[in-house]
């Protein structure tokens, strides 16, 4: 027989917002659009804006033991590529509770998603000069849940 989680993930969903305006408020940044949840609700994002910039704010929750791989950290180590576009690291902080929560700033890139889920399907059309025309991650930080697979968490 199924059991209703429906509870318990709105629970979760309500934590994870409140944990993306703990690390705005760490940034000293403003959340200024609709916060994102990621693959398996593990992740939550949202345009902000600190000082006069644009950024992109992302909080990422996992379970202590699986804390440590590249997915962890393959955002600020991407910031080590040049000369693509892609939004780089600003700062990063991590706390911990009875989940390990890391939580990163990032610049934000003008243009359009690539794909409006975090599976790309279809074949992008790049512009023929000036770089790819689909470089903002406002609803594609979700190519951040396609780097690595997580293992499943218990319910």
């Amino acid at each position: 027989m199924p059991v209703d989680t429906s509870e318990a993930d709105a629970q979760f969903r309500q934590w994870m917002r409140e944990n993306l305006d703990r690390a705005a408020d760490h940034f000293g940044a403003v959340i200024v659009g609709e916060p994102l949840l990621g693959w398996r609700d593990r992740s939550v994002s949202a345009p902000a804006r600190r000082g006069d910039d644009d950024c992109w704010l992302r909080v990422v929750s996992e379970d202590k033991r699986w804390v440590g791989d590249d997915f962890w950290t393959g955002n600020l180590d991407a910031n080590v590529f040049e000369g693509i576009a892609k939004p780089r690291v600003l700062d990063v902080v991590e706390w911990e509770g009875w989940r390990q929560q890391r939580a990163e700033i990032m610049t934000r890139l003008p243009g359009r998603a690539c794909s409006p889920t975090d599976v790309l399907r279809a074949t992008v059309d790049y512009p023929t000069s000036g770089g790819p025309s689909c470089a903002e991650p406002s609803t594609p930080s979700r190519s951040h849940r396609l780097s690595a697979p997580t293992p499943p968490r218990p319910r």
